[in-house]
């Protein structure tokens, strides 16, 4: 976790996050400012967190919470079998889920496992606080999400997936509290 202030002697903090995302897509950045007015870029970053200056040991607190939650989450695992391999991803590798008639499809970036799991099933074994339907036939992780508008949503790994009418507003919901840390 990296904690940065914006406004740096001879530094711009958002440069340095930026060479640090270069680096590191999964680190956890947290701004501290007393200026509003970086609002809008911070969140351009993929920001976990943007605390107001002056810090409280209680806001601190919280904060490190926070990041224990999002760490617990994020190592989970999702273990499936197909066939006579058992297998056992990471939640923080899968991008999305696809059920197809008997078959769920789960699809990592460069991989697409196979298991006969029925979507109740697949649930039972995902933490919906890092999952969302987004159809009756696709479950995906949060984490991943770069963009959701109207009805599609947009990967990191550059996929776009449809998001029907019934899925949208639970989808934003979900994805403002993951964002936000709210999980």
């Amino acid at each position: 976790m990296y904690v940065l202030d914006i406004e740096m002697p001879g530094l711009d903090g958002l440069a340095v996050v930026r060479e640090i995302r270069n680096r590191d897509s999964k680190a956890l950045i947290v701004f501290l400012t007393s200026f509003t007015k970086y609002m809008p870029d911070v969140f351009e970053v993929v920001t976990f967190d943007y605390i107001q200056k002056p810090i409280t040991i209680e806001r601190l607190r919280l904060l490190l919470e926070k990041a224990e939650t999002y760490l617990g989450m994020t190592n989970q695992s999702f273990s499936f079998s197909y066939g006579r391999s058992r297998y056992s991803l990471k939640f923080d590798e899968i991008l999305y889920l696809e059920k197809k008639g008997r078959q769920a499809l789960i699809h990592i970036e460069d991989t697409i496992y196979r298991t006969n799991m029925t979507t109740k099933e697949i649930w039972e074994c995902l933490d919906e606080r890092m999952f969302a339907a987004i159809h009756g036939s696709f479950i995906v992780n949060l984490k991943h999400v770069k963009s959701a508008s109207g009805g599609a949503v947009c990967l990191s790994d550059g996929s776009e997936l449809a998001v029907t009418r019934g899925y949208r507003k639970s989808l934003a919901e979900k994805h403002m509290a993951f964002v936000q840390g709210g999980m």
